[in-house]
């Protein structure tokens, strides 16, 4: 189980720290790797049983920010899990919004019709329903997300099994980014199989739109998801322009 992880982009996605913690943090990944492991096998979290709720940490470290931030904030952190280095694991609920009041039992909400009055007066997010109702509702903003980016994750061998490289780590804007490479743990010897050379994978955790300039490396890469989008400038810059809360996932293909 990954805490270091859970810190990091909780501490960032969840609390508004800087986004050179995850930088911190990644540049440690080679401690992981040994002649029978690696940093690819480490469990990946957001919360859990004992600990609370990405929707926990969100209303108790930004009380201030509206529904739909927190909302944004923990598509965007689940984004971050599966684009990741590691084995992502949702804990059951975050993808209907469950809030919880943190801590072991408060983060033990019921899916089905809950009778706990210090679960039922939580506010879930992304939906009007409360732990009253069931909630097994695969139309839920959350659950959506989830699925689309377990989907890519399924399609991308790079995201399974490549090395996580930093890139650029912005703390003024709060944008970074960070590459997913082939290396020789991937099947078929570290060929990708779909041919990708890399994927680049750029974040905004700011409420405002961001545009960064980047190495010219980068002026072939192609949209596979997220709201950002990428161009090559005339002075053979490359430019990537992230909405506020988005993410860009590109492939060099």
């Amino acid at each position: 189980m990954n805490f270091g992880f859970q810190s990091a982009v909780g501490g960032v996605f969840f609390e508004d720290k800087p986004v050179s913690t995850i930088e911190t943090l990644i540049a440690q990944d080679h401690l992981y790797n040994d002649e029978d492991s690696n940093v690819n096998q480490l469990l990946t979290f957001l919360g859990n049983h004992d600990m609370g709720r990405p929707g926990f940490f969100l209303n108790k470290h930004l009380p201030n920010a509206s529904n739909e931030e927190k909302l944004q904030r923990s598509m965007l952190a689940h984004a971050m899990m599966f684009f990741s280095r590691g084995v992502p694991v949702v804990y059951y609920g975050d993808e209907q919004g469950f809030t919880g009041d943190g801590n072991d039992v408060d983060a033990r909400e019921d899916m089905m019709p809950s009778k706990v009055a210090s679960y039922n007066d939580n506010t879930l997010l992304g939906t009007e329903q409360t732990t009253k109702n069931d909630n097994f509702n695969p139309q839920h903003p959350l659950y959506k997300s989830i699925a689309e980016y377990a989907a890519i994750r399924k399609q991308q061998p790079l995201l399974q099994y490549g090395v996580q490289e930093n890139k650029f780590f912005d703390d003024n804007k709060q944008v970074f980014a960070f590459a997913r490479v082939a290396n020789d743990t991937m099947p078929n010897g570290g060929v990708a199989q779909q041919n990708d050379e890399a994927l680049l994978v750029v974040f905004n955790v700011s409420a405002e739109q961001q545009t960064v300039t980047v190495s010219q490396q980068y002026e072939s890469y192609l949209v596979v998801s997220g709201a950002a989008k990428i161009s090559a400038s005339d002075n053979g810059e490359t430019q990537i322009t992230l909405p506020a809360f988005s993410f860009g996932l590109f492939s060099s293909k």
